[in-house]
């Protein structure tokens, strides 16, 4: 695991990192702390991404995985803060979240699993069905 930003967010700390064996972004919770320890600049290469889709990312546009999805506007209140950077529309019964890049299909089915039967996937079928399944 490759960390590369670490939040604190509803009374828990998370760490963004790049999964080495997965090959992929991921967002791991951390349940325990035992040890901290500053590491210099040395120790390894820091990937190019950092938590703000869209700075420093080394991807083309179209290698971005762009996924519309919505949410009741009763439950988008309580997680609004976490869309501040996004394309937000707020429609009379739900409010959009438009062209959010999730990386890859595997990336946006977990990171959308985490708002269950509150979010509703507005483009790409195979996500949809995948995200249904679970």
């Amino acid at each position: 695991m490759e960390p590369l930003d670490i939040f604190y967010r509803d009374g828990k700390w998370y760490l963004w990192a790049y999964c080495r064996k997965r090959g992929a972004l991921r967002l791991f919770l951390n349940t325990h702390i035992f040890k901290t320890q500053l590491l210099n600049d040395q120790t390894y290469l820091r990937r190019p991404f950092v938590l703000e889709d869209g700075t420093d990312d080394p991807r083309d546009f179209r290698q971005r995985y762009w996924v519309d999805f919505s949410f009741k506007e009763k439950y988008f209140e309580t997680i609004s803060d976490q869309f501040e950077n996004d394309k937000v529309v707020h429609l009379t019964d739900r409010v959009l979240i438009l062209e959010k890049d999730l990386y890859n299909p595997n990336f946006a089915s977990k990171y959308l699993q985490q708002y269950g039967k509150h979010v509703k996937i507005e483009t790409l079928p195979k996500l949809k069905a995948q995200l249904s399944r679970n």
